[in-house]
């Protein structure tokens, strides 16, 4: 964990590189969500905890702790990408820099999704598409993952 010196020199380095100072927590500490980060019907304080309940589900499931959600992982079937789990899948995306998140409609008054869409290798590259639904309770119910190509505009 960041001291507090640490902590505001982070803090103050982020806003002067045009960041939000909303935070999530990550295994590595405090995680900006930046102003570059496309947000959809939320704010960033609300994506900051989003990607602070992704990052400690991927905790637990390195822990071997009960974690109880649905995990969907996939690809094209041609890529190389499809041969990997959708737990090693899951373990290895950083959801600490998304290119954007939107919520989505809820499914019903108990179930509310949203897209995260990941640029891991930087845009014009392949890309996560995930999908993550929370349950009533703000737990995690369900992610599901798509290792796309990026659309052609």
């Amino acid at each position: 964990m960041l001291s507090t010196r640490s902590f505001v020199a982070v803090a103050c380095a982020c806003v002067g590189l045009g960041w939000t100072p909303a935070f999530a927590e990550s295994p590595h500490g405090p995680v900006p969500i930046h102003n570059q980060t496309r947000l959809s019907g939320l704010g960033a304080e609300e994506a900051a905890e989003l990607i602070e309940r992704l990052g400690a589900a991927q905790q637990a499931l390195r822990r071997n702790a009960p974690v109880n959600f649905e995990l969907l992982s996939g690809a094209p079937v041609s890529y190389p990408m499809v041969r990997t789990s959708p737990r090693d899948a899951f373990l290895a995306v950083d959801f600490t820099d998304p290119f954007g998140i939107e919520r989505l409609p809820p499914l019903n008054s108990n179930w509310n999704p949203y897209r995260l869409t990941l640029l891991p290798n930087g845009p014009g590259n392949l890309l996560w598409d995930v999908e993550v639904v929370l349950d009533g309770a703000g737990a995690i119910a369900r992610v599901e993952m798509l290792y796309r190509p990026p659309h052609p505009f």
